[in-house]
């Protein structure tokens, strides 16, 4: 049996040359990255390309589509919300690949460059919050649809839905903390 440094469990008997398999066939990352790395960029920039020719129309008809006042529900709100974010995050992802892959120098300017990385990481997590928000509001109807005795607080939640985003989060958290 081997142990994790390839040597014998016991310690007593010493590896040999033809115990030892290669796995890595670079002598060094560095070899790897000098050999691989034009190959990856060239596919990087054809692969973004297909995904913004069918993110940036498919984000537009999404927001199109859920912003139209018959759509405009929470669900609606939160899908047309959701398009945006995505939007915006294609957008400032294109700048990075512009700046990155294509080497245009994009954020070459003062300032711009420090700010960038804070404004495209922010929009980058802002997607899965969103959902998570979505899920959350989901799940705080469907509980209080099916509880008798919270019927109050669900009328005042769907009443006042376009106000009391925030009031709905802080109390679904408070219930949270109180079970």
């Amino acid at each position: 049996m081997r142990g994790w440094n390839g040597s014998a469990a016991d310690g007593n008997a010493s590896v040999a040359a033809a115990d030892v398999v290669v796995g890595f066939p670079y002598e060094s990352m560095e070899a790897l990255y000098q050999r691989q790395l034009p190959t990856v960029t060239t596919l990087n920039r054809y692969f973004t390309v297909v995904w913004y020719a069918i993110g940036f129309p498919g984000n537009l008809l999404s927001l199109a589509v859920w912003i139209q006042p018959r759509m405009r529900h929470s669900s609606g709100c939160y899908l047309a919300a959701l398009a945006g974010a995505d939007f915006l995050f294609l957008s400032l992802h294109l700048v990075f690949e512009l700046q990155t892959s294509w080497r245009v120098g994009v954020l070459d300017r003062r300032g711009l460059c420090e700010s960038f990385p804070v404004v495209f990481y922010s929009t980058q997590y802002l997607s899965p919050l969103m959902v998570l928000a979505f899920t959350v509001e989901r799940y705080v109807r469907a509980d209080l649809r099916s509880s008798r005795r919270s019927h109050a607080k669900y009328v005042a939640l769907t009443n006042h839905s376009k106000t009391s985003y925030p009031a709905c989060f802080t109390w679904t958290l408070t219930d949270f903390v109180n079970i």
